[in-house]
């Protein structure tokens, strides 16, 4: 879910479930353009991850279920 998103500044944090570090995101990786507007504090989202060298980042972002 969104830890927090900044839309002025593209980008944001997801905190994984697992209780891991927080996954960081740009808003390009957001793959529906039109869902950047539902990006808030705790809205669910799925992403796929890799590994970077400042921590974890999500490459693909898109709302839960919306895929």
């Amino acid at each position: 879910m969104i830890r927090w998103f900044d839309h002025a500044k593209s980008y944001g944090f997801i905190e994984p479930p697992d209780d891991g570090p927080d996954v960081f995101f740009y808003l390009t990786a957001v793959q529906n353009p039109f869902e950047t507007s539902a990006l808030h504090f705790a809205t669910r989202v799925e992403y796929e991850l890799v590994k970077s060298r400042r921590g974890p980042r999500a490459t693909k972002v898109w709302i839960a279920g919306a895929k």
